[in-house]
């Protein structure tokens, strides 16, 4: 590694130096004149002056003597830089208001929502689980087509788009840390996330033929209602969230054996995967409204961990 002197000579270098983990006080001595800053996504920040080359070796031989994986090494640079880039900045370097994280931030923080807004018009202005007569489901459908066709576009499809970017994000964010383990976790992310889409497009172009056929024949309306809801139920995971459950287990493991997510978030995480995986169970499918629940606590929580990153937080 080779220290350029672009700056004024009279003025040191100073390099950010973040690694992975939170470093223990006991070692704060060993690192004596830098700037210790310990982030709420579990990286510790090193900041301060290196004098040369061989300094900066040695600060990288503690941290390796540490056992603390690093993240990155970059040198901030000096006024007169700053001064001088102000005009001329490349793009590569522009503050990363829109990188892949701040997105995934937004698309959890979309989530969360889509929950919320999904429950109220499914439960509240729809009513319809007390339905259970194909019959009056519908009759409810040809009523309430309009508000049946938003929800399952807010809560399928839309969705669905949303958590392939949330998806790509937090493997972004955490593969450097368990690489295996965020393939698999992604893997399954984006499988969740296709067949929410496919359940909300088929519910959808289920209405219009429905309803048309309902003014002719509402019992075969009926019939017809009830096995694309079939269809539609067993794409969204409607007989319990196995999928949903495995991705947010699988990735608040990696997390935890990274570093790359807060450690509360990740145990919460945790027992979201947990409630989904098993309401997969007969007996246990009344967890599934636990599950969309604990989920948008999730979904807050990391969105807002998400759009607070700065661009140079992915390893």
């Amino acid at each position: 590694m080779t220290i350029h002197r672009l700056a004024d000579p009279d003025e040191p270098l100073v390099y950010q130096i973040r690694i992975r983990g939170h470093l223990d006080g006991q070692w704060t001595d060993w690192f004596e004149g830098l700037t210790i800053t310990l982030e709420e996504d579990g990286d510790t920040l090193l900041t301060g002056p290196v004098s040369d080359q061989a300094a900066l070796h040695g600060l990288l031989r503690k941290i390796r003597d540490l056992g603390m994986p690093l993240v990155s090494v970059n040198r901030v640079p000096s006024r007169k830089e700053k001064k001088m880039n102000t005009h001329n900045k490349p793009i590569s370097e522009m503050p990363a208001k829109l990188t892949l994280q701040k997105f995934g931030g937004f698309a959890a923080l979309y989530l969360a929502v889509a929950y919320l807004i999904g429950m109220v018009l499914f439960l509240v202005v729809l009513d319809y689980p007390s339905i259970t007569d194909p019959a009056q489901k519908a009759a409810l459908l040809v009523e309430m087509q309009t508000v049946t066709f938003a929800t399952n576009l807010l809560m399928y499809v839309f969705f669905g788009v949303f958590l392939v970017v949330l998806a790509l994000a937090l493997y972004d964010r955490v593969k450097s840390g368990a690489p295996a383990l965020m393939q698999v976790a992604t893997m399954i992310g984006i499988i969740w996330a296709g067949s929410l889409i496919a359940s909300g497009m088929v519910a959808n172009a289920g209405i219009t033929p429905v309803v048309a056929l309902y003014a002719k024949d509402p019992a075969q309306a009926a019939l017809a209602w009830q096995g694309i809801e079939s269809v539609a139920n067993g794409l969204g995971n409607g007989n319990g969230e196995i999928l949903g459950g495995l991705w947010a287990l699988l990735v608040s493991l990696a997390a935890l054996r990274a570093g790359g997510l807060p450690k509360g978030l990740n145990i919460i995480g945790l027992l979201v995967g947990a409630v989904g995986i098993v309401s997969i169970f007969p007996r246990l499918t009344s967890l599934v409204g636990v599950f969309g629940l604990s989920q948008i606590i999730w979904y807050v929580w990391l969105g807002i961990v998400l759009l607070r990153s700065n661009s140079g937080k992915a390893a």
